[in-house]
């Protein structure tokens, strides 16, 4: 089990003092200063963003094939696999050319509409004809599966295209539109959070992080990878730390996220996706803005229920475009927002009543409180090992990663 307390950032946004995560925003000065060389550098640089956006939707990308010469290709390609050695090759492609290419026009449709093992693909009259029409209708159907797979990987390409294109020019736009936040409040506030994680191999597949805006807003973030291990740990941690990178460099919440999609779909091409659990919190307004992609409820305490978030959003990268779902809560001080990973979550498909036990958690301190429900879950988990041990002795313990993060605006 791995355990931490406070959130130290490389960039020193957070401080603690005396047990406690501080976030200290001084607006004594009117807010952060940007000097103007900066500010029109930043101008300068969203028309280039908006330039390059332009020039991505103007790329021309390599057309596929033509019908008329796709059908030519897999013509040839399948006269030189089947029919190159034929005694009767000269008759079927020289002197019944026509009724041949017809023949082959006809099984391609079929192929096409029922695949292999559907009716049959070749009339009675050229299976008189044609001894190896079994082997002949297995050609035709790989040259046609590779057609259709070109087909599929160019109009992939065409709709990544445009969408890296409208977020770059999003991007320079917003860019260009920043301008100094201005806020009054001035007194500290604070955010206590804690995690606890169990992994499965040598590294989990779970990422969180949290990130101060520096505008009033903290976020924070819980992302499980596709499968457990390194190449799950890579891809959820990409996706934290690009969400962070780019909500502290100004960016809306929604232009980051579809940044964010578009990255892992061309980067994994929809193989491999995460779940996203994101809190957006407003120090000043006491509000949370939750967006959900694929990812397990979350859950709100306070002093009288508990209240479950569900999303029925995709998972973020799995398709060119994913909108997540979007739900907001207002929170009190003392309030605790759980967030936990499927893996975690997936035991309530076994009769777990995630709702009661949150309910009755015996803290408020969010790191015990996070300790305490990963310990229920492990220990759930080894009962379970114990009873099934004769039927399945070598069940892992470890089904999958687990990670629960518990925050506390104070």
């Amino acid at each position: 089990m791995q355990k931490k307390f406070f959130l130290l950032c490389e960039s020193d946004i957070f401080y603690s003092c005396d047990g406690v995560l501080w976030k200290h925003m001084d607006f004594a000065d009117g807010g952060i200063t940007v000097r103007k060389t900066e500010m029109a550098r930043l101008t300068q640089l969203g028309g280039s963003f908006i330039e390059l956006g332009n020039a991505v939707q103007q790329l021309e990308l390599e057309q596929p094939q033509p019908e008329e010469e796709m059908a030519q290709q897999l013509y040839s390609k399948v006269y030189q696999q089947v029919c190159a050695f034929c005694h009767k090759k000269t008759w079927c492609w020289e002197e019944e050319q026509g009724y041949t290419v017809d023949a082959l026009t006809a099984a391609c449709n079929v192929l096409e509409d029922q695949g292999l093992g559907g009716e049959t693909t070749f009339s009675t009259k050229f299976q008189g004809r044609c001894h190896r029409t079994g082997v002949l209708e297995v050609a035709l159907f790989n040259q046609i599966e590779n057609y259709q797979q070109q087909r599929s990987r160019y109009c992939r390409l065409e709709e990544n295209r445009e969408n890296i294109a409208q977020e770059l020019i999003q991007l320079g736009e917003q860019m260009q539109l920043m301008r100094q936040s201005n806020n009054e409040d001035s007194h500290p506030q604070r955010l206590l959070v804690g995690y606890a994680s169990s992994k499965k191999e040598l590294v989990s597949g779970d990422s969180w992080g949290a990130q101060d805006l520096q505008d009033g807003r903290m976020v924070q973030i819980l992302c499980d990878g596709m499968g457990s291990g390194e190449l799950a740990m890579q891809q959820s941690k990409l996706a934290v730390q690009l969400l962070q990178t780019l909500l502290s460099g100004g960016l809306s919440m929604r232009l980051s996220l579809n940044i964010i999609n578009t990255v892992l779909s061309f980067q994994y091409g929809g193989v491999r996706f995460s779940t996203m659990d994101i809190a957006l919190w407003n120090l000043n307004s006491n509000k949370i803005e939750l967006y959900k992609y694929g990812a397990a409820p979350s859950f709100v305490k306070n002093r009288k229920q508990v209240t479950a978030y569900h999303g029925d959003s995709l998972p973020v990268g799995i398709l060119p475009r994913v909108e997540a779902t979007q739900l907001e809560h207002e929170i009190s001080a003392g309030d605790l927002l759980i967030m936990m990973s499927d893996g975690l979550y997936e035991l309530h498909d076994e009769g777990f009543q995630w709702e009661k036990i949150i309910g009755c958690l015996p803290t408020t301190n969010p790191q015990l409180a996070a300790e305490y429900l990963l310990a229920i879950a492990t220990s759930r988990q080894r009962s379970q090992q114990k009873r099934n041990k004769a039927l399945y002795p070598d069940e892992n313990l470890h089904r999958d990663d687990m990670t629960v993060v518990v925050s506390c605006l104070l």
